[in-house]
C-alpha cells in the first residue's frame, strides 16, 4: 500500500507493508527485514517518478540502475509500526516515507550519474540487499516447517546472522545518503565514518563498508586510515578495481607517484575500460617526468571517453613539457569545444601561444581566462609578459599592476614590471619595483641595474 503528496517543490512517497513472524524468527529480526524490503520497495516507487521527471527516462538504465540513483538521492524514514496478532500468527505492520526535494532534483541526479564509482556503490548496496531479503524470504519458509530443537536453534541463528548483515546494510544506507553528489564529499564525514564503522562491527568482512569508509577518510586527508581501509578492502575482494583506484588517489595526494602507478595499473588490469585509471596514472606519470607514459594513457582514456576534457588539458600539458606546443594547442582546443567555461583552458592554450611567438592570440587567451575568472592573478602576470614580448609596455604595466592588487606578494610581477619601466626609461619606478622584488627574495633585477649603473 503506497501513497504520494506534492506539496510546494517537495515530493512525498509513503509505502506500508505487513510482515508475518513468530517460532525462530524474533521481532526484531522480522524488523530489520521488514524495514529493508519497505524502503527498498519504496525506493522502486520513487525511482519511477525521478525517472519520469529528469533525463534518465531518455536512457537505457535499467530498473536497478534507476532505483539505485533514487538510493543516492532520497531519504527514508519510518513512520510508523504497529504489531499485533492475526489468528494464529504475529503481524508487525510498518510504514515509510521518503521526501523529494524536485528544486534541486535535476542537478543532483546529473552529479550522481556522472560519478560512476558512487553509481557502482549505490548497485552495489542495492544488489546486497537484495540478496539478503531472499535469503531471509528462504529463512522464512523454512520457518514454518522446523519440527525439531536442533532445527529451530539453528534457523535461530540463521535468523540472528541475517538481522546483522541487513543491519550493516542499514548504517551503510545511512551513511551514503550523507553524500553530497554536488560537492563528492560527505556532507558529515565523521557521522558517515561512524555508520561505517558499526556497519563492519555487524559485518567484519563488508568490503564495500570498509572501501567506502576510506573514502570518507580520505575526504577528511586522513590517509593512512584511508589507505588501510582499501587495503582490507582489497583483502577481502583481491578484484576490487575501484579499491586499487581510490587507494591510488590518496598516493597520489600524498605525492607517493609510484605506488600511485602500482595501483592504477592493478585496477586497468582488473577493468581495462576504466578510463579514469588511465587518466589517474597519466598524471602520476606527469608528475614523476614520464611525459611520453603520460601521453598514451591519456590517449587511451580519451579513446574510452572521446569527451574527456581533462583528458585532452593534461595532455597537452604534457606536449607543453616536450615542448610540442602545436600539439597542445590542438589538445587544448578540443578541451574547450566539450568545456568552453574553463579559465584555466584557455590560460594554457595562451601559454602555448606565447612559447610560439604569437603574442597576439596569446593575448586574446589571457584575456578569455581573465573573462571566466576575474581573479586570475597568474593570467595577468603572464599577459603582462606577453605584452613585453610585444613592446607594449606600458599594458605591460597595467598587468603587472592589476596582478600586484590581487597577490601584493607576486615577486615576479615586481620583476617584470620593473622590466618594463626599465624599457620606458622610468628609471625610479623600475628602481623601486626592483627593490620590492629584492625584499621578496628576487635580487636579479635589483643587481643587473646596480653593475649598470642605472638609477
Amino acid at each position: 500500500m503506497s501513497a504520494a503528496f506534492a506539496f510546494a517543490e517537495t515530493k512525498s512517497f509513503v509505502h506500508t507493508i505487513r510482515q508475518a513472524f513468530g517460532g525462530s524468527q524474533s521481532a526484531d529480526d522480522a524488523r530489520v527485514s521488514g524495514v529493508t524490503r519497505a524502503k527498498q520497495e519504496l525506493l522502486e516507487q520513487a525511482g519511477t517518478y525521478i525517472e519520469s521527471v529528469t533525463e534518465l527516462k531518455n536512457t537505457k538504465m535499467t530498473k536497478h540502475e534507476v532505483v539505485a540513483v533514487a538510493s543516492g538521492i532520497v531519504k527514508t524514514e519510518i513512520v510508523n509500526q504497529k504489531n499485533y496478532i492475526e489468528g494464529d500468527a504475529f503481524v508487525m505492520e510498518l510504514t515509510v516515507r521518503c521526501l523529494i526535494d524536485t528544486s534541486t532534483l535535476l542537478d543532483r541526479v546529473k552529479a550522481l550519474t556522472e560519478n560512476k564509482s558512487k553509481m557502482d556503490e549505490l548497485e552495489a548496496l542495492r544488489k546486497r540487499e537484495k540478496e539478503l531479503l531472499a535469503k531471509v524470504a528462504k529463512l522464512e519458509e523454512l520457518n514454518k516447517q522446523a519440527n525439531t530443537k536442533e532445527q529451530k536453534e539453528s534457523l535461530k541463528t540463521a535468523f540472528a546472522n541475517s538481522n546483522n548483515e541487513l543491519s550493516a546494510t542499514g548504517y551503510y544506507s545511512k551513511a551514503v545518503a550523507l553524500w553530497d553528489s554536488a560537492k563528492s564529499a560527505y556532507s558529515n564525514p565523521d557521522m558517515a565514518i561512524e555508520y561505517f564503522t558499526k556497519a563492519i562491527e555487524l559485518s567484519p568482512r563488508y568490503a564495500d563498508a570498509f572501501y567506502s569508509r576510506g573514502i570518507a577518510f580520505a575526504g577528511i586527508k586522513a590517509h593512512s586510515r584511508a589507505i588501510n581501509d582499501y587495503t582490507e578492502a582489497i583483502r577481502l575482494n583481491p578484484r576490487y578495481a575501484n579499491a586499487y583506484y581510490n587507494r591510488s588517489l590518496v598516493y597520489y595526494d600524498m605525492k607517493s607517484y609510484s605506488k600511485s602507478v602500482d595501483d592504477y595499473s592493478e585496477a586497468i588490469r582488473l577493468n581495462p575500460s576504466f578510463a579514469n585509471a588511465f587518466y589517474g596514472r597519466g598524471l602520476s606519470y606527469y608528475y614523476l617526468g614520464m611525459h611520453n607514459n603520460a601521453i598514451a594513457d591519456y590517449t587511451e582514456a580519451i579513446r574510452i571517453n572521446p569527451n574527456y576534457s581533462d583528458a585532452y588539458y593534461n595532455r597537452a600539458l604534457s606536449y607543453g613539457s616536450l615542448n610540442n606546443h602545436i600539439r597542445a594547442i590542438e589538445d587544448y582546443n578540443s578541451a574547450i569545444r566539450i568545456k568552453p567555461s574553463s579559465a584555466n583552458t584557455y590560460y594554457g592554450r595562451a601559454y602555448a601561444y606565447g612559447c610560439l611567438k604569437q603574442y597576439d592570440l596569446a593575448v586574446a587567451d589571457y584575456s578569455e581566462a581573465i573573462r571566466r575568472k576575474p581573479d586570475y592573478t597568474d593570467a595577468y602576470y603572464s599577459r603582462a609578459l606577453a605584452h613585453y614580448e610585444s613592446k607594449r609596455y606600458e599594458e605591460s604595466i597595467l598587468d603587472n599592476s592589476r596582478a600586484l592588487e590581487i597577490n601584493p606578494a607576486y615577486t615576479g610581477a615586481y620583476r617584470n614590471r620593473s622590466l618594463a619601466y626599465l624599457a620606458l626609461m622610468r628609471y625610479p619606478e623600475a628602481r623601486q619595483d626592483a627593490k620590492r622584488a629584492c625584499d621578496l627574495g628576487d635580487c636579479d633585477m635589483l643587481n643587473y641595474m646596480n653593475n649598470s649603473n642605472l638609477r
